[in-house]
């Protein structure tokens, strides 16, 4: 079988580290490329600004597969601007010049609200600035990339060993706090999924190429008040809350994951009341 190089970018955030553990495991040949290196590994390592690129950079290498793992935030609104434009765009000229695939990731916000199940057929419909921007993203790729070379894999909320952000690590690190805040009405909706299980399916898509959009969700779909419920029941604590009089956005009722399941031959079942239980307890 062919293998292929891979250049991970914004490999040192949250995700990226996930990928890179599991690509060593599985002796993938990739290097990863980002503002500063991971800690204690500075191996395969490349600099990168993708605002800023230089392609220079990368002259020595060539990359079968790039998988773009940029443009992740939701806050800094300037920098989440920058890397789902000009960095896509600069993306674009260096899969172009080294004649790679590549893995983009996404987010399910992008299809704002459905009271209906949705499917990677439903149009972009995005209520708030970080879904706009990254529908932005996907607008430049399928617009100036070849779509058979390559994947929109989009995600919804990830959780994990060693997060430093996000609505689970929040909670959890607030469990003793006198109050939390929660920035809506707390029947704000969303999918969790573990990070290891994405950087799984990133693994099995970069040895199995197949092109086109991808929405991923697990049955683990709560509101925000029952996120908290769950996690005061496992801590055997109550959890002061303070909610802001606001509605939810991009509440999405069910997604169709047949088509990722399907080709990846992979199973989207609940865990994160088993990750939950163990976090909180250890």
């Amino acid at each position: 079988m062919k293998t292929n190089k891979v250049l991970i970018i914004g490999g040192a955030g949250f995700l990226g580290k996930s990928v890179i553990n599991f690509f060593k495991k599985k002796k993938v040949d990739f290097m990863y490329a980002d503002l500063n290196p991971i800690k204690n590994f500075n191996q395969n390592f490349i600099h990168l600004d993708i605002i800023k690129t230089n392609k220079s950079l990368i002259d020595n290498y060539h990359f079968d597969i790039i998988i773009n793992l940029t443009g992740q935030l939701t806050k800094e609104t300037y920098k989440c601007f920058n890397l789902n434009t000009t960095g896509i765009d600069n993306l674009i000229n260096l899969c172009s010049f080294q004649k790679s695939k590549l893995i983009h990731i996404s987010t399910l916000s992008v299809l704002g609200s459905s009271k209906s199940i949705v499917n990677e057929e439903t149009n972009v419909n995005p209520s708030s600035v970080y879904a706009t921007l990254k529908s932005v993203a996907e607008y430049k790729l399928k617009s100036c990339f070849n779509k058979n070379d390559m994947i929109i894999l989009r995600l919804c909320n990830l959780y994990g060993n060693n997060q430093s952000k996000g609505i689970i690590n929040y909670i959890i690190e607030n469990l003793r706090a006198d109050k939390i805040k929660i920035n809506n009405n707390g029947l704000l909706k969303r999918f969790f999924i573990n990070v290891d299980d994405v950087s799984a399916l990133l693994y099995k898509m970069i040895k199995n190429f197949q092109p086109g959009i991808y929405n991923l969700a697990t049955k683990d779909k709560f509101t925000i008040k029952e996120l908290i419920s769950l996690i005061e029941n496992i801590a055997q604590t109550k959890i002061n809350c303070e909610y802001e009089d606001k509605e939810p956005w991009e509440n999405i009722e069910k997604v169709d994951t047949s088509k990722v399941t399907k080709t990846y031959n992979i199973s989207l079942n609940s865990k994160l009341k088993f990750w939950l239980t163990k976090k909180i307890n250890d």
